[in-house]
């Protein structure tokens, strides 16, 4: 009788090796992920998990192991919005604080604007 003691080479044999090429796909299509997800930038952090899940049931002297494989790619990463909210709720781009200044007669393009000064005697 030929006996299995290597996880790897039980996992093997599930399927005919359908389980492990499985796995394999994964775990590429998870490093892909992760390559996409930061593309290229510095500083960047990227989180991936794959579960491997071992179901045992044991019928009449025979052992049956079900394995499944559960995938968490990383999030894709968006941008953020920034804004301030008014007193009623409202949702605006301007600090209600900040003095709103008025350039209505400000210079063109190519005129000369001459600053007003403070002598100093």
């Amino acid at each position: 009788m030929s006996t299995i003691r290597k996880t790897a080479t039980m996992l093997a044999t599930i399927g005919d090796g359908d389980f492990e090429r499985e796995l394999d796909a994964a775990m590429l299509d998870m490093n892909r992920a992760l390559l996409a997800h930061i593309d290229g930038r510095k500083k960047v952090k990227a989180k991936g998990k794959i579960t491997v899940t071992l179901a045992f049931e044991m019928i009449d002297g025979t052992l049956i192991i079900s394995p499944d494989i559960a995938v968490k790619v990383p999030r894709i990463p968006r941008s953020t919005g920034f804004f301030w909210m008014t007193t009623d709720g409202e949702l605006s781009t301007e600090h209600p604080e900040q003095i709103r200044m008025d350039f209505k007669g400000r210079a063109a393009a190519g005129d000369v604007v001459v600053a007003p000064t403070t002598a100093l005697a």
